[in-house]
């Protein structure tokens, strides 16, 4: 274990980002903020995501290679500034769920979860400061559009497509730059709403408790013009569930940790990223599934 918390002590010494993109590389609970001098940002993002261990009790078991699950999503962003200090934003995700086993073969595609925020620059940078930094504070609505596991039909769920929950999401950025260095802070806390289902016959609810999550991130701009690199560690918690009606029951919580990767560039007014993140490296989650994944945006910016 403990040269897997050298590594990460590495990844941090050797990493950077755009944050003027959709910030900290893949896989943030931050959404697409415009913290450079743009109007607005359009982002085309693509990742393709394999579970690869399983989680039960802090006791990590890898997945053969005869339980294949991946999950590829297609995501536009849009971000604008309403006024110097507010912006708002829409992500629109297009989900393709694999399900493979040595007797079947499953997959579903559709529409995800839509989310839609505002974000207020709470904490700007009006005149330069050695130690103050950014700070934003945002709000995020994820809609359940789509089918979730609770009402999926296929054998393997491979039509669950969406959370199943309207979710409300209240988080805190705070973001520095120094020398070739950058600094991101990010914490927030989500609320998923109590929502009814009907499965073989049965009526019940669920409520999910409060849940969080909080990231750290630092970066490194190279000496290559325009290139970075970008690191982050991730810890995100989810609370329990309980379901109510027809069906009785209270779930364990989950939590996991989460290191990432990234690669950025940036031409003229466009931005380039490529990332990947792991879950199960650190070996430290408990009553969840493990991924991988690797990712890659394409960011056009609007100046003022």
């Amino acid at each position: 274990m403990g040269s897997r918390f050298l590594v990460i002590f590495l990844f941090f010494l050797t990493s950077h980002f755009v944050f003027a993109g959709s910030c900290c590389g893949s896989s943030s609970y931050l959404p697409s903020l415009i913290t450079g001098d743009y109007k607005a940002q359009f982002v085309i993002s693509g990742s393709n995501s394999a579970i690869t261990h399983d989680s039960d009790n802090g006791e990590l078991t890898a997945r053969d290679s005869s339980n294949q699950r991946v999950t590829e999503v297609l995501s536009l962003s849009m971000s604008y500034q309403t006024t110097q200090y507010t912006q708002i934003g829409l992500t629109l995700p297009y989900k393709l769920n694999t399900y493979r086993t040595s007797t079947n073969n499953e997959q579903s595609k559709g529409i995800a979860d839509i989310k839609a925020f505002a974000a207020f620059e709470f904490l700007p940078e009006l005149t330069y400061s050695a130690l103050k930094p950014r700070g934003f504070l945002f709000m995020e609505q994820t809609f359940a559009n789509s089918t979730s596991t609770y009402d999926a039909q296929k054998p393997l769920n491979t039509d669950s497509l969406g959370s199943g929950f309207y979710t409300t999401t209240l988080g805190l950025s705070f973001i520095k730059s120094f020398y070739n260095f950058n600094l991101l802070f990010m914490t927030e806390v989500h609320k998923s709403h109590r929502k009814s289902f009907r499965e073989n016959g049965s009526s019940f609810s669920i409520d999910p408790k409060l849940s969080g999550s909080a990231q750290v991130s630092v970066g490194y701009t190279t000496p290559i013009e325009n290139l970075s690199i970008s690191s982050s560690l991730l810890y995100s918690r989810e609370g329990a569930r309980e379901i109510t009606g027809d069906i009785q029951s209270l779930s364990s919580s989950k939590y996991l940790w989460q290191v990432g990767l990234s690669a950025n560039y940036k031409y003229d007014d466009l931005g380039f990223s490529l990332g990947y993140t792991d879950q199960s490296y650190l070996n430290k989650a408990s009553n969840t599934v493990l991924s991988k994944s690797i990712s890659t945006s394409i960011t056009k910016y609007y100046d003022l």
